[in-house]
């Protein structure tokens, strides 16, 4: 069977006893089961799609580029328009897309679903910001087949679909994005800050990108926002054209902060996109979003190309949640910092091909290149003798010369990376990402309410599971907040050991140089 000739357009995928009703009609998880689904459809049993209508080509695709993607998404898109500001076909991942950021604070809540009314669905004070929206498939659920299939198009069910490398196949391309030096779509920004929040859960939180002009995922902003005494920050990554930015709201002095990593660049829309998207997350809330867009971007570093913005803003994202002062364009390399990025999603059992980040010409003693030695004369006339010593001399100084400034260079590079790696350990190992007792005591506080909800004689089951969900949100971002903590300590472990080896590279480098700078200057003075 092929989705497009079942009759059903895919949100019908989502409605009760379809195979993806557990996640949330949301944009990305319709864009994510469309295309994997298309693309499983493809590639099992010689099933044949035809072309357009968002199906693969028979085929391989191009990689998409910033400037021109197509969106995946089968039929017309009327229940989740997209802003005047931001190019619809834009942004979309190749095939397969990525998987929707686990545990994505905002990126879960259950939007109204097309031709059905769901009576679980909650009000906004109570929706579930925090579960995961990678749900166990239903194997056993088939879909709803159309009477007659033409085209020849095969005749398939849920059944013959294989799911259980759904969620590696989709990891691998926002790995694939981070490490090719590729433009970062909105799957590998949501994915790692909400990693990153996660390192402070009862004060940080991040917003999926897709959903931010949504109106259930602003009210629940502006909820927590607006809660007596919150010390709320929350990350707001922005597109606008082909260009992201990074949008803080801080609820302790009610400011709205943002960085741009490229404010040369003609954009516009920005102001009116950042004032629009703002005053649906802080609506009614006394924040000085005109100032704040009046005054610009604060000081970041800048990208060196058209394709780290995205890098860029986890990586102010991720100074921020640190409560470290941004460094200088200088003092912070975008590739570098996607070496960080990639290891923090990479399975356990290949990290340790990919942790240094030092590079090879750097992690080894240098190979000087002494040419090729010039034919000498066997027998020379006393009155030429002295005239080839000389020449012999001072091509040996030139060779010398050429020598020290290669080792010189070495020497840069070898410091500007010491520079960049201690910086980088400074950040993860910041003691706002550390863990504290907050965290523990606000799960034992809820454990303690649900057993005291439970021992009454008439439990009130609406108590009980508002008391579990919140338990098991808290519960689940504490774990993600573990994970990332524990493999955080791993890569610090290893530029530590980075910053050991270039020490050791710079202490017997600098030697080398010094060394022959004398014997330099005593060769210049003996032909002189």
């Amino acid at each position: 069977m092929a989705i497009l000739n079942t009759g059903h357009p895919l949100p019908a995928l989502f409605v009760p006893g379809g195979p993806f009703y557990n996640w949330p009609y949301t944009r990305r998880n319709i864009q994510t089961a469309e295309t994997y689904v298309s693309e499983r459809l493809r590639k099992q049993n010689g099933t044949n799609l035809p072309n357009g209508s968002g199906a693969p080509a028979s085929g391989p695709r191009p990689s998409p580029s910033p400037a021109h993607i197509l969106s995946p998404v089968l039929g017309s898109d009327l229940a989740l328009p997209q802003s005047q500001f931001v190019d619809p076909s834009f942004g979309q991942a190749s095939s397969p897309p990525p998987a929707p950021a686990p545990s994505s604070s905002f990126g879960d809540i259950e939007l109204p679903r097309a031709h059905h009314s769901s009576s679980t669905h909650e009000p906004v004070h109570e929706l579930d910001i925090c579960a995961s929206t990678l749900q166990e498939m239903n194997y056993d659920i088939s879909l709803d087949m159309a009477p007659y299939i033409s085209d020849d198009h095969t005749v398939i069910t849920a059944d013959d679909l294989d799911f259980s490398n759904m969620e590696s196949e989709l990891n691998a391309d926002t790995i694939n994005r981070i490490t090719d030096g590729r433009w970062l779509n909105d799957a590998a920004i949501a994915k790692l800050l909400e990693l990153f929040s996660s390192l402070r859960p009862l004060d940080a939180k991040s917003i999926d990108p897709l959903l931010i002009d949504r109106a259930p995922v602003n009210k629940a902003v502006t909820h927590l926002l607006s809660a007596s005494g919150s010390d709320l920050t929350v990350l707001v990554p922005i597109r606008c054209n082909a260009h992201w930015i990074l949008v803080v709201l801080r609820a302790t002095d009610k400011s709205v902060l943002y960085y741009n990593s490229m404010p040369g660049h003609d954009m516009p829309n920005l102001p009116a996109r950042i004032i629009q998207v703002c005053q649906g997350l802080i609506n009614g809330l006394d924040y000085d979003i005109g100032a704040a867009v009046s005054a610009g971007t604060l000081s970041c570093p800048r990208q060196l190309n058209t394709v780290d913005c995205g890098v860029a803003v986890i990586v102010n994202g991720l100074y921020t949640l640190a409560s470290r002062p941004l460094p200088s364009t200088t003092s912070c390399d975008y590739g570098i910092w996607r070496l960080v990025l990639a290891a923090m999603l990479i399975d356990a059992d290949e990290l340790g091909g990919n942790l240094s980040l030092v590079p090879p010409e750097l992690a080894e003693e240098p190979i000087i290149d002494v040419g090729t030695a010039e034919p000498r004369p066997a027998h020379l006339a006393a009155s030429e003798y002295r005239d080839w010593v000389r020449t012999e001399r001072q091509r040996l100084v030139t060779h010398m010369r050429s020598t020290v400034d290669s080792l010189a260079e070495l020497l840069s590079r070898c410091r500007s990376y010491r520079m960049l790696i201690t910086e980088i350990v400074a950040v993860l190992e910041s003691p706002a990402l550390n863990p504290d007792t907050a965290m523990n005591q606000e799960l034992e506080k809820l454990t303690t309410s649900l057993e005291n909800v439970r021992s009454l004689r008439w439990v009130n089951p609406i108590a009980e599971s508002a008391l579990k969900k919140q338990l098991r949100i808290l519960q689940t971002r504490a774990d993600h907040g573990a994970a990332c903590r524990a493999r955080m300590e791993v890569l610090i472990g290893q530029y530590k050991a980075d910053l050991e080896d270039l020490e050791v590279m710079n202490r017997d480098t600098a030697v080398l140089v010094e060394g022959l700078e004398q014997d330099l200057a005593e060769s210049g003075n003996s032909i002189e």
